[in-house]
């Protein structure tokens, strides 16, 4: 979605306002969408003043099932044939919301993670190759949790998957539920406008990368 198209999306909304004004309503639901997509399309919805919801219909199984992820954890190590996806084929930023990319700012990544940590590792490097050997406080996890309690074990399997302790000793980590995504967007936001305080440097740019899928992807920009 490029600006034409953003501005007539936000034309349409306000075409949608009612006679004294009244915020619009409007459903979106990102099921199928593909995550570029997301982004542009909340980028564009966020700027909007209008009631907006997030509609996303669930899938009645997710793989690995726990029984599948037990009885092999180290295949989702490796990139043999498992899973959905296998390697990564390249690393693009959102042409639309590229973000600011100053050569003297140090950067901070924060990463929503899968069960495929070589997708983790390459956002990573795309950023920062040194980042991967000593991330520090630069790279930050945001991870989903399952609003299904019989779905929590792929919380900690993918902590484990992507190097991750649990008591987030390494780099901050921080939990987010994959079915409110406001909770999403007031953690980036927090992220975002608190640099100093987390990471006591006033010249850190915050990047959002993005490695799971699209029920954990909400926004992901450089600024």
């Amino acid at each position: 979605m490029g600006p034409a198209r953003s501005d007539d999306l936000l034309r349409a909304i306000d075409a949608l306002a009612g006679p004294a004004g009244e915020r619009p309503s409007v459903t979106l639901d990102v099921s199928v969408m593909a995550n570029r997509a997301i982004v542009q399309l909340m980028a564009c919805l966020l700027r909007s003043d209008i009631s907006l919801r997030v509609a996303y219909a669930e899938a009645d199984v997710y793989h690995p099932t726990k029984a599948e992820f037990e009885a092999n954890p180290d295949a989702w190590r490796s990139d043999d044939d498992v899973g959905l996806e296998q390697g990564v084929r390249d690393i693009s930023v959102c042409p639309e919301h590229p973000g600011q990319h100053l050569d003297p700012l140090p950067d901070t990544v924060i990463v929503f993670p899968s069960f495929r940590r070589d997708r983790s590792d390459a956002v990573i490097s795309y950023v920062d190759e040194s980042l991967t050997v000593s991330p520090s406080t630069r790279v930050i996890w945001v991870l989903g949790v399952p609003h299904l309690p019989e779905d929590l074990w792929r919380l900690e399997a993918m902590r484990a998957l992507n190097g991750l302790s649990s008591d987030g000793d390494r780099c901050p980590q921080y939990q987010v539920s994959t079915f409110d995504y406001s909770q999403t967007v007031a953690r980036l936001e927090a992220i975002y406008r608190e640099p100093v305080a987390r990471l006591k440097d006033n010249t850190v740019r915050p990047r959002v990368e993005n490695a799971g899928d699209r029920s954990q992807h909400l926004l992901s920009h450089a600024s």
